[in-house]
């Protein structure tokens, strides 16, 4: 709990603070906006897109899709990225 230290007889007693709770929206767009926070790492000052698991066919192993190779610009990471990043601008509309 926060709260401000109050002199009270010598001792400190803690006087709670109450913050504004984010509603259900504001907490989904906190968490987007981290979440895009991660993606954009990957994208370099020119606008590529590093780090795109390669296109693949059916695997039938879980290490089949974990050892995908990562490429750097691969057309397959530009789409959702720009996606991700066009949601994060219009929610702040």
């Amino acid at each position: 709990m926060m709260g401000r230290d109050f002199p009270a007889s010598g001792r400190r007693a803690k006087i709670p603070i109450a913050l504004p709770v984010p509603t259900k929206q504001q907490q989904i767009g906190i968490a987007a906006a981290r979440r895009f926070a991660g993606v954009a790492k990957n994208v370099t000052p020119e606008g590529s897109v590093q780090n795109t698991c390669a296109g693949t066919n059916i695997g039938t192993t879980l290490e089949f899709y974990i050892n995908r190779p990562r490429l750097d610009d691969d057309p397959h990471g530009r789409g959702p990225t720009l996606l991700a990043g066009t949601e994060i601008l219009a929610s702040k509309r």
